[in-house]
């Protein structure tokens, strides 16, 4: 449903002129034309309307598929009965390994990620909701005063049109105790929005990136920890403006 569309022509990287469409909508046609025009002002002259949607019969079979400048000229590989998309994601359970004084290696650990495409969609905005359930366990041999509390590290990323992987975010999630024996089960979520983005095939991914176990003082004291995500979940909303 959400596959990368199977043509795209990427109109950010454009000054809106595509065939005859130059972006100066008033120099054309009477100011009593019915048009919708985008935003791309970082693109175009702002004294430009920036591509309208034509109407008129010369320019309909051209532009009935787009009218934004920084849109993409598509054939969506999905239905777009709307202005607004929203995706399913995969998510995973997966144990967390926890580094250590003589092991302390950590490799980045992939949980979830969602495709959304938002090629056909006018200076759309993103959404994405992450949700996991996270398994804490200890064992401690004796009462000690914390210094640091158990952390995991969350990284949100993004990968628009097979390019090269940008991180969007980090969050933390963080668990301390003093209880000589503990197991615990606690959610954590996050939510991270993007306005006005450049339209393109996209692939969200969230991944465990950093890991701290827990340090406690106390002369003698051994501590015992494991960790592990029981589930995950992912989901992309856009929308277009």
């Amino acid at each position: 449903m959400n596959s990368k569309s199977k043509k795209y022509y990427d109109r950010c990287d454009e000054r809106c002129d595509y065939g005859e469409n130059n972006c100066n909508c008033h120099d054309r046609y009477d100011d009593d034309y019915n048009y919708n025009c985008c935003k791309c002002s970082d693109k175009c002259s702002k004294d430009y309307d920036c591509g309208c949607k034509k109407d008129y019969d010369n320019y309909e079979d051209d532009y009935k598929d787009h009218k934004c400048c920084n849109q993409g000229y598509c054939n969506p590989g999905h239905p777009l009965p709307t202005c607004s998309l929203f995706a399913c994601g995969q998510g995973t359970g997966v144990a967390i390994p926890i580094p250590s004084a003589l092991n302390p290696t950590f490799n980045p650990i992939p949980l979830a990620s969602v495709t959304i495409d938002t090629t056909c969609l006018c200076n759309p905005s993103v959404k994405i909701d992450f949700n996991s359930l996270i398994n804490y366990q200890a064992l401690i041999s004796i009462a000690g005063t914390l210094t640091t509390p158990f952390t995991v590290t969350f990284q949100l990323s993004k990968t628009c049109n097979s390019g090269s992987k940008i991180a969007l975010g980090t969050w933390d999630y963080s668990y301390g105790t003093v209880a000589l024996a503990t197991n615990i089960t606690n959610s954590f979520n996050f939510t991270h929005c993007e306005c006005n983005v450049c339209p393109g095939c996209c692939v969200y991914t969230v991944e465990i990136i950093r890991v701290t176990g827990s340090l406690l003082a106390a002369a003698g004291l051994t501590i015992t920890e494991n960790a592990s995500i029981r589930s995950s979940n992912i989901s992309a909303t856009a929308i277009s403006h």
